[in-house]
């Protein structure tokens, strides 16, 4: 399966990765790239949603560009969540999201 058809799976089931979370745009361009899915959680905070089959250390480059393009953006980075989904997660990409916070799912 691709990225792109996992993503569309998780469009139509985003509970699958958290409960109450709403889409707000799909393949979301910033400054700094476009992410997968930008959404809203039940508390109100923005959500980066990026799919990944196979993630190497680039992907937290790329998860931080993302943050960066948002809070450039006005988005308040206390308010501000990331969450890499994937099938396979090497544990040394597992211990870099833990690092800077980024959720795993």
């Amino acid at each position: 399966m691709k990225e792109k058809e996992i993503e569309d799976k998780l469009v139509s089931n985003l509970n699958d990765i958290e409960d109450g979370l709403i889409l707000l745009e799909r393949q979301k361009r910033v400054g700094t790239g476009i992410m997968d899915l930008y959404c809203r959680d039940k508390k109100g905070n923005h959500v980066i949603v990026e799919v990944k089959i196979k993630p190497d250390t680039h992907v937290i480059t790329q998860l931080a560009r993302y943050n960066l393009g948002l809070i450039k953006n006005g988005v308040n980075k206390n308010k501000l969540r990331t969450i890499l989904v994937a099938r396979e997660l090497p544990k040394h990409v597992r211990e870099l999201c833990k690092f800077f916070n980024f959720e795993t799912k």
